[in-house]
């Protein structure tokens, strides 16, 4: 089914937008899609230069360029990208530029865009500083981010715009606590995620009498981490009591809120730029234990504790009444709506593409 625009058109230029994927299947990604469907409302035209191209219908006014980026494949990855590029603005100069989490494709093309004087916006929320960005951001006109603590760069030129997820897909729910405490983890299973300390703290539960299981779900985003799934398998045998450890290959997004409503904590152990997930359960009523300093700065602590553990935010959560409980998942949730809608978030990257 394809999805048409109500030709209210705002914008006066057309968009080009690079992103990883327009599929709304993709693991990772799949959010992307949606975002290209929203700022299409606001503009005649719209390219999308894609390093891959899956499921998911796109308005009318959209010309999706597949460009089959492969990992590791520089030179190759590089000359069809420009190509691509250039493909689109020898035909169509009244373009601005949105680099949507796709820094290296940015910085080949943002000479080129600075010598064209095209504007060229590139969102980056990640707490690490990149070569690529280093290079790059003297020749952009904005980097966009999610929140403070999810950018390593300042300046004018950084704008903080929260995350972008549409709050009507997730139902709130207040979500019952009480043994057995099901715990989940959505997202990559790389290294950098600590799944291997999730699955300590799950153990440590157990051991004080709580009733416990673990479902983790996701996979590794490249295949050099597939090492680490099997560092969990083996974590998991070598636990002195029975841990219920359940693993999980990724699901469609569209299947997440549904999901979520079967656990009661959602526990995360990232240290750097804020998750998507952690903003997805807290809409869904979830408790969230998190150790994220993003997270806590935004939607703050169990245990009112700057610097506690899982273990100390588990205890804490566990110690409020019913209705302590309630309100508390009710301003999270509240936040989450007013900070991290879809809608907000388009309209902020609208307002600083058109500006």
């Amino acid at each position: 089914m394809d999805v048409e625009n109500d030709n209210s058109y705002t914008a006066k230029t057309n968009l080009l937008i690079f992103n990883y994927a327009t599929d709304e299947k993709d693991q990772v990604f799949a959010h992307q899609i949606e975002v290209v469907r929203q700022l299409s409302i606001k503009f005649r035209k719209v390219y999308v230069i894609t390093a891959s191209r899956g499921f998911g219908s796109l308005p009318s006014n959209v010309t999706c360029i597949e460009s089959k980026w492969v990992q590791g494949k520089h030179f190759s990855n590089s000359t069809r990208l420009i190509k691509n590029f250039l493909g689109v603005v020898l035909r169509d100069k009244n373009i601005v530029v949105f680099s949507h989490m796709t820094e290296v494709q940015s910085a080949l093309v943002s000479p080129l865009t600075k010598f064209l004087r095209m504007k060229h916006i590139v969102w980056y929320a990640h707490a690490s500083r990149s070569l690529a960005m280093n290079l790059n951001k003297f020749m952009l006109n904005s980097i966009v981010t999610s929140t403070v603590g999810s950018c390593p760069y300042t300046g004018n030129k950084v704008k903080i715009l929260g995350q972008a997820i549409d709050e009507k897909r997730f139902k709130f729910t207040i979500h019952k606590i009480g043994s057995p405490y099901n715990f989940v983890h959505i997202g990559r299973t790389d290294p950098s995620k600590d799944i291997n300390k999730l699955m300590r703290f799950v153990e440590d539960v157990n051991s004080m009498g709580y009733e416990s299981t673990f479902t983790i779900v996701g996979r590794p985003s490249n295949p050099k981490f597939n090492f680490y799934i099997e560092d969990l398998y083996n974590l998991r045998k070598g636990f002195k009591e029975p841990l219920r450890v359940v693993f999980r290959e990724p699901m469609e997004r569209n299947s997440v809120p549904d999901f979520l409503e079967s656990f009661s904590i959602f526990i995360h152990a990232f240290i750097g730029s804020l998750d998507k997930t952690l903003v997805e359960a807290t809409l869904c009523g979830i408790p969230v234990l998190s150790i994220n300093h993003e997270y806590r700065s935004i939607f703050g602590c169990w245990s009112n504790t700057a610097n506690s553990s899982l273990e100390d935010e588990f205890l804490a959560l566990i110690g409020l009444s019913p209705e302590e409980l309630a309100l508390e998942l009710k301003r999270r949730r509240k936040i989450a709506e007013e900070q991290h809608s879809l809608s907000g978030w388009i309209e902020k990257i609208l307002t600083i593409l058109t500006n």
